[in-house]
């Protein structure tokens, strides 16, 4: 959470000190390609893994046509139409960074880049106040389960409103991104 908790910050602060449209236009889209990948990205990722755990313990059998025919789906719920989804193109893409799937790394990030979100949202509207709770819940390290941390910092993942602020970022910056193609000449 701390390196997503500081890549929101630099891209705020990137987006804000950028000299020309051109280059807040860069810094937008690599924010949005942040976003796109660790948000929605791996939330498909975290999708599947629970999906395959699901078929696992119900003594499903696990084979690359059956976790591709899932990930289709997936694909498919995510996107709706505005994708060609196939399996042998999206449904084939769990094959790819396998460390995607391994200890649920999707969910990591995906919980990691909401709680970012939420503690830069914090450290900005706030200042010190919320600089010391944030540097107290990565003092915690793993003594305390993360949730707990997180919430005992302010920031509860259980609760819509980090989720909602991180949608609000997401379009935010996507907002940005259209008014930088809209100025340019």
């Amino acid at each position: 959470m701390a390196s997503l908790t500081n890549e929101v910050l630099l891209a705020r602060h990137l987006v804000r000190m950028a000299p020309e449209p051109a280059a807040q236009a860069h810094m937008l889209n690599r924010a949005l390609d942040v976003f796109h990948e660790y948000f929605f990205g791996l939330g498909m990722v975290t999708e599947l893994q629970v999906e395959v755990h699901r078929m696992a313990e119900a003594g499903e059998s696990l084979t690359y046509e059956t976790i591709t025919a899932t990930n289709t789906q997936i694909w498919r719920k995510w996107h709706g139409d505005a994708v060609e989804v196939t399996p042998d193109g999206c449904g084939a893409s769990w094959c790819e960074g396998s460390r995607h799937l391994q200890n649920f790394y999707g969910y990591q990030y995906l919980t990691g880049l909401a709680a970012g979100v939420a503690f830069a949202d914090a450290i900005e509207s706030e200042g010190q106040s919320a600089v010391a709770r944030y540097l107290r819940f990565l003092a915690v390290g793993a003594a305390q389960r993360p949730a707990e941390a997180l919430a005992g910092s302010g920031v509860d993942l259980r609760a819509t409103g980090p989720w909602r602020r991180a949608l609000a970022q997401y379009a935010a910056w996507q907002d940005g991104l259209e008014r930088t193609f809209a100025i340019r000449p």
